[in-house]
């Protein structure tokens, strides 16, 4: 139980670098195209612009085709958002799920979660999915837990060898 809080906790935090370099990312592109209307390319061999007859219509010496390039810029910004959102969202519930008492209760949202943040981030989604195929260990330590008692009961001569073998097949389910 313990290992799989530490490892969505882990994975949460890791969820979190990641977006923030994917937001750095995000904002860096968005001043490139609120500056890109700035942006001269100058040619020292002729002047950087080109007047044509109406005194207002100039074009810059962009190079070619320079609408296109902003819509791509455009295009990249928004794929770009729609990564970096879900992968926020994701980091959360990796956080949140750490701290809870009854993780075994989340145990499909972990999965879509983390094969969510495997697509996007990868590493989040690999610690993901390790928590969750991670077995509990409630189950074989109440195995355990019964088999000292049974062990005990039998040096303590307080039952016989017949009946330890018993309720050890019971317990073992033999």
């Amino acid at each position: 139980m313990e290992n799989k809080k530490q490892l969505l906790k882990i994975g949460g935090i890791v969820g979190f670098v990641i977006a923030g370099i994917y937001t750095l990312i995000i904002i860096c592109m968005l001043m490139a195209t609120i500056f890109y209307d700035r942006i001269d390319v100058v040619d020292y061999n002729s002047n950087p612009y080109h007047y044509s007859t109406d005194y207002y219509n100039y074009n810059y010496n962009f190079g070619y085709n320079s609408d296109m390039d902003f819509a791509v810029l455009i295009f990249v910004i928004g794929i770009f958002v729609l990564i970096t959102v879900p992968v926020y969202i994701g980091s959360y519930k990796f956080l949140k799920y750490s701290r809870m008492d009854e993780i075994e209760t989340k145990q499909n949202s972990i999965m879509v979660w983390s094969i969510v943040l495997l697509l996007l981030s990868c590493i989040p989604g690999i610690l993901g999915l390790i928590a969750c195929f991670t077995n509990s260990n409630k189950i074989s330590s109440s195995f355990a837990n019964e088999l000292k008692d049974l062990n005990k009961l039998k040096d303590d001569g307080l039952i016989t060898e017949d009946e330890y073998n018993k309720k050890k097949k019971k317990i073992l389910d033999i």
